[in-house]
């Protein structure tokens, strides 16, 4: 009893009493075992509002996660695609983007899109980007590419395979990043709006238990 091992103390208690019911020690022994049930009984309590504590905790944790995430469901697939609500269309950006099945995005990896917007085609074949004094070549990607009123735009969507990069993408003081053509580059300074949509989304993708 004094060790808190309870359940081997009820264990005793009730084996001592059926056993030597009219022991001067049995007023003794059934006033611990009752002192042992309210503690069990305590215990227990205790133990279940700390649960619902954490899951109303993890309730709203998700709730201010997703707060800011639009969510569009592929019918088909039965995938629904979790993006941020001021996610970029046009424009240079990078942005990252995550699936998910009733709710859960334990099965998913979150997925990076980066993308150059201009007026003359690079033709990007590899991406480096500088977070403060850390520089982070991408490799050789696949772009895809298209065009519109003189407008060109070319990009790439891979998952997320270096955590630690993206959180320092995300948490750097200056993030450069430099798209690297068949003859040309162009850098673009990542916006301080485009890291906190980054943060939030990986924040969610967490939230929905997704898993480095």
């Amino acid at each position: 009893y004094a060790a808190r091992n309870d359940a081997e103390a009820r264990k005793l208690l009730a084996e001592l009493l059926k056993g030597h019911p009219s022991s001067p020690e049995s007023t003794e022994a059934a006033a611990l075992l009752a002192q042992v049930d309210r503690r069990i009984a305590d215990d227990n309590k205790n133990r279940k509002q700390e649960e619902e504590r954490k899951a109303a905790e993890e309730r709203q944790a998700l709730a201010r996660a997703t707060g800011n995430m639009k969510m569009n469901t592929d019918e088909i697939e039965g995938i629904t695609w979790v993006t941020h609500r001021k996610a970029p269309s046009l424009g240079k950006y990078v942005s990252t983007y995550f699936g998910s099945k009733s709710g859960s995005a334990a099965n998913y990896p979150l997925r990076l899109r980066v993308q150059y917007y201009g007026d003359d085609w690079l033709f990007v074949r590899s991406v480096t980007v500088k977070a403060d004094d850390t520089v982070y070549n991408l490799g050789a990607l696949d772009f895809e590419r298209d065009h519109s009123s003189g407008t060109v735009w070319e990009w790439v969507d891979i998952p997320v395979k270096d955590h630690a990069m993206l959180n320092q993408w995300m948490t750097a003081k200056r993030v450069v990043v430099r798209f690297n053509g068949d003859q040309y580059y162009d850098d673009f300074t990542l916006p301080k709006e485009q890291q906190a949509r980054l943060l939030e989304v990986y924040q969610a993708w967490k939230a929905m238990g997704g898993r480095p």
